[in-house]
Formats: structure tokens, sequence, C-alpha cells
């Protein structure tokens, strides 16, 4: 895989049942192609590459001892970045995240 930047994408619910049809959402390459993605972005007129790097079951309980089941898939998209602009990157301190829509499309290639 060439140079690119990972993320990691978590999932969380309450509920086994709504764990498992997030799972199942996932797990179809709807959501994320788990071979030959590409990520449409509309800002820079791009088409990026989007591999799929692993996936991880970390439920766990919060606070008050509830359970909570959470999913972590790890995505990598490629990006080309001049060492010297790493440099200049800070740390995220803010995220504004939309649950209701996916606004950017996964495409997968056919082989």
């Amino acid at each position: 895989m060439g140079p690119g930047v990972d993320y990691q994408i978590t999932t969380w619910s309450r509920q086994p049942r709504h764990d498992r049809q997030i799972m199942a959402e996932m797990a179809t390459g709807q959501r994320i192609p788990l071979r030959y993605g590409l990520l449409v972005v509309p800002e820079d007129n791009t088409v990026r590459r989007l591999d799929f790097l692993g996936f991880a079951k970390k439920d766990t309980q919060d606070e008050n001892g509830k359970r909570l089941f959470s999913n972590a898939y790890t995505v990598r998209i490629s990006a080309e970045i001049l060492p010297r602009v790493l440099d200049q990157i800070v740390p995220v301190t803010e995220t504004n995240v939309s649950l209701n829509s996916q606004p950017t499309e996964f495409t997968t290639i056919s082989s």
C-alpha cells in the first residue's frame, strides 16, 4: 500500500441487536469497501484510494456500568503529503459529526 493517512472509524450502540445491524451494514462493503475502494473528494475534485485495514471489537461498560457495544474499523486513505507539511499538523481538538447522513459516497471498483 502506498502513502496515506490512517483513520479509525468507531461505532457505538447500547443494544446488541443494533450492534449486529451496524456490523452487518459495515461488513457488506456498502459503507466501507472491503476491497478496491475509492473515496470521491468533491472539495478538490479528486478520487482517493481507500483501503480497509482491519476491524476490532471493543465492547466495554460506561461509568454507570451499562454495556456499550463498540467496533473500530481502520482504513487508509491515499494522500500526498510533503514531509515538511507533516510538522505543521496539529491534533484534532473538536469534531463535527452528523450521524444522520453520509454526504460522501464510497465507490467499489469491480475487479
